[in-house]
């Protein structure tokens, strides 16, 4: 190449940014020769920078940065504008060793994302004088704006919420209740309004506004005041009351804000009280009155009292004398308060036991402590918290040994003394409980209360004696037991005339003791006739229980040895059988005593002489042998007896077994449930009615039989099986069932993964030897569809864009077990280009910006699904095709280019919004294939271009200049069209023989001014400025929708602007327009 002597954008800046965000595409610019050839030599390194020429829109860079050039080019990365919604003129310098460019775009900047939140001025809580607990009068308006400061109308879905600062720190004082209101309130296009906030403590504060947990604005401090009055309430009141006594403690009253903060000054109370009257001082007949005399809000009236009447309640209802600055005498209602005379008796709160059984030496509280209150003369209670009762004994008996401990005096209590820990040593009886109460003054005079005939002994054992046991006998032999009761000293304690309750416990077995009585003398009881049931090794527990309060003693280990041989139980019973088949399950037997024990042999009892008789029997079947070990001689090893070798030789429905043993002069049987016994089975019988089986491929199936003999009864064998299998080389089913307690044989989970017709066949085994075999026809079908297999895709290389693929997408569709399914299917195919890349020459800005399918994208077939038109629009490379159906997993076909193609039509890639008369004006045209990619063509071909005429326009001569150019690297550029004429609605066509035609974008011509000066006249004489700095007027208005009939100020909306934008204002005494 030539040295570097100019510089062109190899990828145009947008159009369009967003405020503060990144641009995309990154502009790249590329250091040419005078050929027009990138200089791509290290050696001619240009220094690349971008800055923003005067705007009164503010536009300027976030941060000013330079590139260089590598290989001839720079890619302008990180460049980020800032500035209100509008026009930007961007200046991109190239400097190099040889020669300084500049190259200019002008940018609109529209609304970026929110970077900040302002404060409406006029809208700050301290312009405002704010009161606790009333809505703030300036509620706070804010706007969520970008780094350029324009508003960003955002929906209402996006939140604004309000804290409360002080000393900016999170209030922690009165918690949540600090701001009130709706704190969180939606954003409507970029506005927040707060309506009723809110603040109910005093002091000074600023108000914190986030979006998004990120976004924060402090408001101005402001100072919050206290409110008027607005509530009244009582701090302090007695619980209760004595006629003619000062009330304790007084009366308080506070007057409070909205927001609960004391309110200053000295209004007057008015209090009055039902149904007693009250007397504080200053009073008259309608009640007594008070104010805050420190001018806090705290209102005390002392020396309140009830001078007579009734026991009974009393409510005293405060409110203000005179009404505040709201119009309303808030007033309050206290709690009920108690009133009674002074106390003058003592009682019981509950009544205490005459009789108390206490140990005869340890310590032991009292089961019920006492509780004493005080009442006047009327028995009501006093609720009197001065004086103290004291408790003592008075003993009769002077051999008692009954001393009282624990905190004897207690202090009353809202009138009642409360005993937590009185309790006794030693026994007494006949003794008297005195109560005295202790005032130190002579205010009141309570008379001792005296309660009388007390008795504290003990009457209950602490431990048992149990005698005359042995330590082993056997299940059911009847034995007696002595008992007797002891105190903690080891003395006896009469069990006489005593209604006690006994019960008797061996361990671990609820119900295995009984006993005939409990017979009680002076000092023992006798626990007759006590029988254990089951054998075993015990522990055996007495228990005596009286009053509320029980002891008890264990004994042992018993050793329990069971009896002798009572019963025969059969554990095991014979099922149905076969003949001269053993009968199973064996059957078992178990010896037992007359208590169920298992028997064993001791020193007193041996059986092992004793024999076992096994004998058959049967209600209807004349004629039958039992076969096997029919005696058997019993053992001392085991009680459990096992026979595992009886059959029966012949058929029947109702045989059992009878069993026998001589023992001890007596003869114990027992006899089996009946069982039948059945001839081997032979055959079998589906038990299912279409033995014709259709089956869905892979699908699972479940098959049973009956067994039967060769008299077609139904028959269990023992030993025999089925086998199933499929008749087929190609498919292997093979599979073997043992026959079930129900003579049935029962395949599951049985499938064939292939299509077709087959034979399944069945065959019953007896030990192993094939007995009979059936088979059945089996149709298998196709299952449900479940995968796509893709058989043909697009070429790798072979595709233009914008033309149908040669290779057009076939899919077939299968089962589970790849089958081909004969349901129709619905199959759409979509564009994956996530990870496609597009070509990096010039002229990629004329491309489309999304890649497209196009064509017939759904296709309805059964089975195999073929795709005839489909097309892509942009070339790039790595494409693939995603295919989807309802219920089906996806398929993605292989990767595969889109070139581009041959040129096809004209497109009018740049040009001017309005032209000024009679000055040369640009058009660039360029070449593109079908998809509308461009392409960089230099074969000859010539555009011409032509006005396209409006209805409105005359056909005389109106456009002028050089009309036709010849196409260079796929672009041709006309900068020599001059319109003759100004109007406001021209369009351009261009065309060329072979490719088709395109229409430039409408676009008004203007007239340019004179450069005569203003005359401070009223004719039509035009003004303005030179004209290189021709004017236009634009219309702009946010206005969508006029209202008919009513008057619309079209000169507000009326902008100047000049050629390349930039807003201007005319210096014209006076101007005409239409």
């Amino acid at each position: 190449t030539f040295a570097p002597s100019a510089s062109d954008f190899l990828v145009n800046p947008p159009l369009y940014v967003g405020c503060g965000m990144p641009w995309f595409p990154q502009p790249a610019i590329a250091v040419l020769d005078k050929c027009g050839f990138m200089v791509r030599s290290n050696k001619h390194v240009a220094d690349v920078s971008a800055s923003v020429q005067d705007n009164v829109l503010g536009c300027h860079l976030l941060h000013d940065v330079t590139w260089k050039t590598y290989q001839g080019a720079a890619t302008l990365s990180d460049v980020t504008l800032i500035s209100q919604a509008g026009p930007c003129n961007v200046s991109f310098s190239v400097v190099t060793s040889d020669f300084s460019l500049s190259l200019f775009k002008q940018i609109y900047v529209y609304q970026g994302n929110p970077a900040k939140l302002e404060v409406d001025i006029y809208h700050e809580p301290s312009s405002t004088f704010v009161l606790s607990g009333l809505p703030i009068p300036h509620q706070p308006k804010l706007y969520l704006k970008d780094a350029g400061n324009n508003v960003i109308g955002l929906n209402a879905s996006q939140l604004l919420t309000a804290v409360l600062l002080s000393n900016n720190e999170l209030s922690l004082a009165n918690g949540s209740q600090a701001l009130l209101g709706t704190t969180t309130i939606n954003i409507q296009q970029g506005i927040a309004l707060f309506t009723n906030l809110r603040v109910n403590q005093v002091g000074n504060f600023s108000l914190r506004f986030w979006f998004n947990g990120t976004i924060k604005v402090d408001s101005l401090p402001f100072q919050v005041s206290v409110g008027p009055i607005a509530q009244i309430v009582f701090s302090a009141q007695p619980a209760s009351a004595i006629f003619s006594e000062l009330m304790d403690p007084p009366l308080k009253l506070l007057l409070l804000d909205r927001g609960g903060n004391p309110v200053g000054g000295t209004p007057w109370v008015k209090l009055s009280s039902s149904p007693y009257s009250l007397s504080c001082g200053d009073c008259d007949a309608s009640g007594c009155y008070g104010y805050a005399a420190n001018n806090d809000g705290v209102v005390t009236f002392t020396g309140c009292k009830i001078v007579t009447g009734q026991p009974g309640d009393l409510l005293v209802r405060a409110e203000l004398a005179e009404p505040s600055i709201f119009g309303q005498a808030f007033a309050v209602t206290s709690s009920v308060i108690k009133v009674t005379g002074l106390p003058s008796r003592m009682q019981l709160v509950h009544d205490l036991p005459l009789f108390v059984a206490v140990p005869t030496s340890s310590f032991a509280l009292l089961p019920l402590q006492p509780q004493v209150q005080v009442l006047d003369l009327s028995s009501a209670s006093v609720a009197w918290n001065e004086g103290s009762v004291t408790v003592s004994i008075i003993k009769h008996n002077v051999n008692d040994t009954l001393r009282l401990l624990g905190t004897l005096s207690v202090g009353l209590l809202q009138g009642i003394a409360t005993f937590t820990d009185i309790g006794t040593t030693g026994q007494g009886s006949n003794v008297s409980l005195l109560f005295d109460y202790n005032l130190s003054s002579s205010r009141a005079f309570i008379a001792p209360l005296l309660l009388t005939n007390f008795s504290f002994i003990s009457s209950f054992p602490d431990s048992l004696r149990i005698s005359d046991f042995e330590s082993n006998f056997t299940v059911g032999v009847m034995k007696n037991f002595s008992v007797q009761g002891e105190d903690s000293s080891g003395s006896a304690v009469s069990l006489a005339n005593k209604d006690f309750q006994f019960d008797l416990q061996v361990q671990n077995c609820s119900a295995c003791v009984t006993f005939g009585g409990f017979l009680v003398t002076s000092q023992l009881a006798t626990v007759a006739n006590v029988m254990i049931r089951k054998s075993g090794t015990w522990n055996m527990t007495f228990v005596i229980s009286w009053n509320g309060k029980a002891v008890e003693q264990t004994i042992g280990p018993l050793q329990i040895f069971p009896g002798q041989i009572d019963k025969i139980v059969v554990r095991n019973q014979p099922s149905n059988s076969t003949v001269s088949v053993v009968i199973e399950p064996y059957p078992q037997l178990s010896l037992s005593d007359a208590y169920g024990n298992d028997v064993q042999c001791t020193k007193a009892y041996d059986y092992s002489q004793s024999i076992l008789n096994v004998n058959l029997s049967s209600l209807s079947v004349r004629y039958f042998r039992l076969n096997g070990t029919l005696s058997l001689k019993l053992t001392c090893e085991s009680s459990q007896l096992t026979l595992r070798d009886l059959s029966v030789n012949t058929t029947g429905s109702d045989f059992f077994l009878v069993f026998s043993i001589h023992s001890d002069m007596k003869v114990v049987t027992a006899i089996s449930d009946l069982f039948a016994v059945r001839g081997r089975a032979v055959d079998f019988l589906p038990l299912f009615s279409d033995v014709n089986l259709v089956w869905k491929a892979g699908n699972n199936h479940t098959l049973e039989f009956v067994a039967i003999d060769s008299n077609l009864h139904v028959s269990y064998s023992q030993n025999t099986s089925m086998r199933a299998y499929l008749e087929s080389d190609s498919t292997f089913l093979y599979t073997l069932q043992e026959i079930n307690s129900s003579a049935n044989f029962a395949f599951h989970n049985l499938s064939v993964q292939e299509v077709g017709n087959f034979n399944l066949s069945f065959a019953i085994l007896f030990r192993g030897q094939l007995s009979n075999t059936k088979s059945l026809l089996l149709t298998v079908i196709p299952g449900e569809a479940q995968q796509m297999i893709i058989e043909q895709s697009p070429s790798i290389s072979d595709n233009q864009a914008g033309v149908i693929f040669s290779w057009q997408p076939i899919l077939t569709v299968l089962d589970a077990h790849g089958n081909k399914i004969t349901a129709t299917l619905t199959v759409t195919v979509s564009l994956d280009a996530g990870a496609a890349q597009y070509p990096t020459s010039s002229g990629l800005e004329y491309n489309p910006l999304l890649p497209t399918l196009t064509g017939n994208r759904a296709r309805t077939a059964t089975g195999r699904i073929a795709f005839t038109d489909l097309a892509v629009n942009k070339a790039g490379i790595a494409y693939k095709l995603f295919f989807s159906s309802p219920g089906l997993p996806s398929a993605s076909s292989p990767l595969f280019n889109v070139s581009v193609g041959s040129p096809d039509h004209l497109k009018v890639s740049r040009q001017a919004f309005f032209l000024v008369a009679n000055r040369p004006a640009q058009f660039l045209i360029t070449t593109h294939d079908k998809g509308g990619n461009f392409v960089p063509s230099n074969i000859s071909f010539t555009i011409s271009a032509s006005l396209a005429l409006s209805a409105f326009q005359s056909s005389s001569s109106i456009i002028g200049g050089d009309l036709k150019q010849n196409i260079h690297d796929g672009r041709a550029l006309f900068d020599n069209i001059i319109f003759k004429v100004a109007g406001p609605f021209f369009r351009l066509v261009f065309s060329c023989e072979g490719l088709t035609s395109d229409t430039s974008r409408a676009f008004a011509v203007i007239s340019s001014f004179s450069s005569a000066a203003c005359s401070s006249t009223n004719d039509n004489t035009q003004c303005g400025l030179p004209e290189e700095n021709a004017m236009s007027l634009v219309f702009s208005s946010a206005v969508q929708t006029m209202v008919a009939n009513e008057s619309f100020d079209i000169s507000s909306n009326l902008t100047f602007i000049d050629t390349i934008g930039r807003s201007q204002s005319p210096d014209c005494s006076d101007m005409f327009y239409s």
